[in-house]
């Protein structure tokens, strides 16, 4: 069975609910109205997250004009970056009026309110005013001791065979990364020590392990020998130790209750928790993340894959500074779709041989494959024009 997010409206105040298959969420590119024409119909009373939801949701307030969106499938789950780009294009209601004014955009969402949810469930109970205990205790997870997690330190996490790769390993394989590659596997430490001195570590522990450990971690890492701080593509968690004031930043934030109780292994520690991914961390670290942020061509191949485009393809279209050889590709004025399948060269042959127009809904089909393509492109070209203007 595929997985399913849950897709949630309010309208006239009043919540519908369906469970739908797409969990990468890919048909955000399609606007709200696509969504309540797609969906909305079939939606039943209620929220549907009674019983919580499968890969994740998608709530459409249409009073509101609020969008609220998670999955746990996809690049969109696992990149900040591609997650900044996506909320920065989507958000922008002048860039949307601008695509809508020129015929190249369809994703409408101007004068939304476009938010990731970044504690899970929570932010959909918490939003639609649902009762708490629809959250559960869940998610039951055990403390790591400290030697399981400093005999990570150093390890990136991802497995070839049954080698478990070094943090030198797992980043030596150039920006050009190829699709596919494993990417958002390492957990990046940074420590503030209190004589000042500044040091990053990588570790394949997840971040509840980690700050499970408590402020021995701190002593344990002193004489270590730190690392780089890694490109974005690499990393998938964060924590941040200030031992001169106390403080915990790390990333990304807990979604389940079980998680969020970490911070008692902190006792007089202040324990923060943002969903700014590395860069967030390096700033407030005192650094420039311009260095770190993810790389054009890395964005390119995640937003691809993200949209359902052909990665190798759109990486052939890419010049040398950021932007597409040409303009996105228009729908034929003769409605032919060019689509490789028996219906579309069945539906263009027909088109063909009659003299008068076909009915409007067969004509959208044939149209559909090559407006689609040509929407998605073009989101992906805003993606790395556009996206990347929200500095942490």
């Amino acid at each position: 069975m595929s997985p399913k997010v849950t897709m949630v409206f309010v309208r006239n105040g009043r919540v519908s609910s369906d469970r739908v298959s797409g969990a990468d969420l890919s048909r955000l590119l399609d606007g709200p109205d696509f969504l309540v024409d797609l969906y909305g119909s079939w939606a039943g009373p209620g929220s549907g997250l009674e019983h919580g939801w499968d890969r994740g949701g998608v709530l459409v307030d249409l009073d509101a004009r609020f969008l609220l969106f998670r999955t746990s499938l996809g690049p969109l789950a696992d990149s900040h970056g591609l997650r900044r780009a996506v909320l920065a294009v989507l958000g922008d209601a002048a860039l949307a009026e601008r695509e809508r004014a020129e015929g190249t955009g369809w994703w409408d969402w101007a004068g939304w309110t476009v938010r990731w949810a970044e504690r899970g469930l929570a932010d959909f109970v918490a939003r639609l005013d649902l009762p708490p205990d629809l959250l559960g205790g869940g998610c039951e997870r055990e403390p790591a001791a400290l030697e399981q997690v400093l005999e990570r330190i150093g390890l990136a996490g991802t497995v070839i065979g049954d080698i478990a790769q070094t943090w030198e390993e797992y980043r030596a394989e150039p920006r050009l990364v190829h699709p596919g590659y494993p990417a958002h596997r390492e957990t990046v430490l940074s420590v503030r020590f209190g004589d000042g001195r500044l040091g990053d570590f990588g570790c394949d522990v997840d971040v509840f392990e980690v700050l499970s450990v408590g402020p021995a971690l701190v002593e344990a890492l002193a004489d270590r020998d730190p690392v780089p701080v890694p490109d974005e593509f690499f990393a998938g968690s964060g924590i941040l130790i200030d031992v001169t004031a106390r403080e915990v930043w790390a990333w990304p934030p807990p979604t389940c209750p079980a998680e969020a109780a970490v911070a008692g292994a902190w006792p007089g520690w202040r324990v923060r928790w943002h969903d700014e991914g590395l860069p967030g961390q390096v700033t407030r670290s005192g650094r420039d993340p311009a260095p770190i942020r993810l790389a054009p061509r890395l964005l390119l191949l995640e937003a691809a894959e993200w949209a359902g485009l052909n990665q190798q393809a759109v990486l052939e279209e890419y010049d040398a500074v950021g932007r597409f050889a040409g303009p996105a590709p228009a729908v034929p004025a003769d409605g032919t779709a060019g689509g490789g399948d028996r219906w579309h060269r069945w539906l263009s042959e027909r088109r063909r041989r009659r003299a008068r127009p076909l009915p409007p809904e067969v004509q959208w089909r044939i149209d559909e494959p090559r407006r689609r393509a040509a929407r998605e492109r073009r989101f992906v070209e805003l993606l790395l024009t556009h996206g990347d203007r929200r500095r942490h």
